[in-house]
This record gives structure tokens, sequence and C-alpha cells, in this order.
């Protein structure tokens, strides 16, 4: 007969260490069911766990119980007979409780030996701390907690160069404004000046909702997005006249941390395909009238493109609790990072009473290509992600042009300041000599 293992938890939400457990258990027995409990009102909820779980490990069986029993194992032993059909073979835990709970089956017993995790992932420091519990969380369940930035404006105010700076400064990924796309090809077809319709806007807005999903999976913590959903459905009453209950519907329920509106301070460029110049003021207020109404959060963007970008990395940070910061280094200081295990930044040298990392790549890259290579022969741009409580306690120095930004960290608190990474310290760009 096959050997039948099994194991139990909540998996709220899953992470490594369960993945671990579950792959652990997989490889020694010959069918694994992993008996998952849930209780109403969770977040995320027990039907999401077992569709993340599921889609990590295939050739498994997941099945739901309702967590309403006392941690009692003979209580939980009887539960798992009567999902199985019949007593394991084997119970995995990472646990020592699993020990009575497979005396209470009458069956072998395995426990995960979780000293040597490398991850020490936990359920309550992930729901507590998502943004810096990241290492400890699948594509999957990444997506759930990636905070999703969506920039909506009228036409020629901005939306995608914010998009694209914002993706740009966070090292992460941005969705593109899929009605542009369709736009540009509808407008090449021989019936161009037909009338919109309410389904070419369904379409639209299912797209852009289908991309920006398959995004979320591989962004770090924030998604920029060039419109949504919401989007299509002001566009839908500018081009079909009426509002589209089933656009609406697409809409609902999608969540965004922040909404960055683009103002119309700007000038109107025509690239071909413009056509609201004449009602840009008017879109601007729409968009700003159903924020409102629907209780979105949101920030106007003015100015020039670099204002509006210090404007909006503000709000992103504020939203994640963190802030994306660069240091250029050079050769010797980059292997003592990476001694670290990229996790830390070394001790200041004699005559170095000050850490200073910036707060945008171009500075960062000016100096790595301009001063580190020449010294060296190599420089590089780190990039990584601080706690904003940390940085809070310390000003923001300009110390030359608008984007030459820095802290300054005096060296007796850079160990404080190793604490408050969050993540790997990553090279995003290398220069050499020649």
């Amino acid at each position: 007969m096959p050997r039948l293992g099994v194991t139990v938890g909540k998996f709220y939400p899953p992470h490594r260490g369960h993945k671990r457990l579950i792959e652990f258990a997989q490889a020694r027995c010959d069918e694994l069911v992993v008996i998952v409990g849930s209780r109403p009102n969770e977040d995320p909820p027990g039907d999401l766990r077992i569709k993340w779980l599921r889609q990590i490990h295939p050739g498994v069986r997941f099945e739901p119980v309702d967590d309403v029993y006392p941690e009692d194992p003979d209580v939980w032993a009887t539960v798992a007979i009567r999902v199985l059909g019949r007593a394991p073979d084997v119970a995995f835990t990472g646990e020592t409780y699993g020990a009575a709970w497979a005396r209470a089956m009458g069956c072998a017993f395995e426990l995960l030996d979780r000293t040597t995790d490398p991850d020490r992932c936990s359920g309550t420091m992930v729901r507590s701390d998502p943004m810096g519990s990241w290492a400890c969380l699948e594509p999957c369940v990444r997506a759930y907690y990636v905070r999703r930035v969506c920039a909506v404006g009228a036409e020629s105010t901005g939306t995608t160069t914010i998009a694209r700076d914002l993706a740009a400064h966070y090292q992460t990924v941005w969705i593109p404004e899929y009605g542009r796309e369709y736009f540009e090809c509808r407008s090449t077809r021989a019936d161009a000046d037909r009338r919109w319709t309410t389904d070419e806007f369904i379409h639209i807005a299912k797209e852009q909702a289908r991309t920006e999903d398959l995004g979320a999976l591989a962004a770090d913590r924030v998604l920029l997005c060039d419109t949504d959903p919401f989007a299509t459905e002001i566009w839908h009453e500018r081009y079909v006249g009426s509002r589209s209950t089933d656009v609406a519907a697409i809409a609902a329920g999608r969540r965004y941390g922040v909404y960055l509106l683009t103002g119309i301070d700007m000038p109107f460029v025509q690239d071909g395909f413009r056509d609201g110049q004449a009602i840009r003021k008017w879109m601007h207020e729409r968009f700003r009238e159903e924020l409102e109404r629907r209780g979105k959060p949101y920030v106007i963007l003015e100015g020039n493109r670099e204002t509006r970008l210090r404007r909006a990395v503000e709000s992103v940070d504020e939203l994640l609790g963190l802030s994306r910061l660069y240091r250029p280094v050079g050769p010797k200081e980059l292997e003592l990072i990476r001694e670290t295990g990229s996790t830390k930044f070394p001790p200041r040298l004699a005559g170095q009473p000050i850490f200073y990392p910036v707060m945008n790549f171009a500075y960062a890259e000016r100096i790595a290509r301009d001063w580190n290579v020449p010294d060296s022969g190599y420089g590089a741009v780190t990039s990584f992600w601080v706690r904003r409580d940390f940085l809070s306690s310390y000003e923001v120095h300009q110390v030359g042009g608008p984007t030459s930004r820095e802290y300054w960290i005096p060296s007796a608190e850079l160990d404080a300041f190793n604490a408050s990474v969050v993540g790997p310290i990553e090279v995003v760009r290398e220069y050499r000599s020649g």
C-alpha cells in the first residue's frame, strides 16, 4: 500500500518555512495530504491560501477544514482521519506537538529540523510586516502583498512618464497603458472612425487588469500602473458618453495604495493619436471628482518632471514604510558588502566620520562613474530598502544640483542603519574603465 503522509497548519499565509516542511514531507511518502485550517474574515482568506499552496506544490493534496477545534492532539487526530478516510502512515510537523498527534492517529512521526531554516519565517511576522518579510514569500503570495500605485490623468499629462520613472527609482515593474496600445492599433484599421462601443472598453479593462496581475508576480514590493480599470471607466464616459456598469464591475474590488493624478500644468503634446486637448480640464476634474467620491487615496502631481517624481516618491515611501536608497561603491567596499551576505555596509575607515547613502540613481551613477572608476577602475551603484521610521531622524542634505540629495549617517550609527536595511543590498549598475 502506498505510504500516506499528512501535515496540518493554517498557512496564514504560506511562506518558505511552510514550503520547506511540505517538500520535506512530500519526499518521504507516496501521497501527501495537507490539512489547511481557516476561520472567517481572515486576511488572506483560507480559499486563497489553498489556491496559492496548490500553485506552489502541484503534486500535493490540500484539504480545507474549519479551524473551530481546540488545540488538542486527540481532537485533531479525529479530524485528520475523517479528512483522509483512514489513519495515515506518517505525520510530519516542524514542531514537537506533532509527536502526540501522530500517537493519537497510531502512525509514525517525522520532525523537520527547523534549526537549519535559513529564512526564519512565520505567518505572524509576514502578516505584521509583509514588506520586511519579502524573502519569505513565493511570487504568488508576494503579488497579494504588493502595493499597487496607479497614475491616472487626462491626455498628455505625464502618466506614462511618472510610472516609468517611479519603476526605475524603485527597481521594480511598471505596467503600460493597454488602452493606448489598443487605440493605436484601432486607428490603423479601415473602420477607424466607427463609434466606440462598451465591449471595447470591457476588453481594455480586462486586459489592463490581466497584465497588471501578471506584473505583480515579479514586482519588488510596489507595482507601478499607468492607468487601471477605474481609469477605463472615465475613458468610457469620454468616448461612449455614459457610464458602464460592466466596466465598473471589473474595477470593483481591485486594491491600490495610492493614485497619482497628473496635473494639466504641462503643455499638450500631439503625438498623432491624441484628441483630447480641448477637454483636458474636464477629464482632470472627472478623475478628481471620482477619486474623491469613491474615497480613493490620491495626490495631485504638478510641476516639472523632477518635482513630480520627488512628490510621488514621498507618497510611495509613506505607503510602503520603506525608502529605496542608493550608494555608489568601489571594488573594496563591494567585496566587504558581499562578505556579509549583501546585508550590511562595512564600518567606516579612520577619517570617514559620515556614511552617505544617496536618494536617487542618477546621483549615485555620477559618483560611481566619475569618481570610483577613475580612482580604482571600477564603480558600482548599489540599491537597497531602508525603514522610513529610522530615516525620519535624519535630515536630507542637498549638496549640489536638484538631484544631489543624500543622508548623512554618523559612522557610530552605521550599525543601527544596517539593522534598518530590509532585504539584500543589490548591485544595479556597474562601470569599468576603458
